[in-house]
């Protein structure tokens, strides 16, 4: 894992606050919640890793932060259903594209599929 460093811009911080204005876990085409307490209960989870990213990251500019950031919420969804959990992988993502973080190193992965694909032999 490379400890990018990450330039952490007055764009960066309004994408984070925007991001954490949006509703989230909403129903879509492709995701049902299964409950309106569960949608908001999700909601807050996601909230909770962006309040912890905009107050941090300044003091702490490294793709290292942000994935150790990322583990304590990706623990806080074990339990959820695979919908969620796909939707939660896309909200981390989302994050990343934020900071231009490439790759989660296999985080996201192995905590979904139990497996880093880059280290599968082919």
């Amino acid at each position: 894992m490379t400890n990018q460093v990450l330039h952490i811009t007055a764009a960066v911080m309004m994408s984070l606050h925007t991001m954490r204005a949006e509703p989230k876990f909403a129903a879509a085409a492709d995701y049902q919640p299964s409950s309106e307490e569960v949608r908001l209960e999700s909601e807050q989870k996601i909230n909770a890793l962006l309040d912890r990213l905009i107050k941090g990251v300044e003091q702490h500019p490294q793709k290292s932060y942000v994935l150790s950031e990322f583990a304590v919420t990706l623990k806080q969804f074990d339990h959820a259903d695979s919908e969620e959990q796909d939707r939660v992988g896309e909200y981390l993502e989302q994050i990343m594209d934020i900071f231009q973080i490439e790759s989660s190193d296999g985080l996201i992965n192995i905590w979904r599929y139990g497996f880093d694909p880059t280290t599968v032999p082919k």
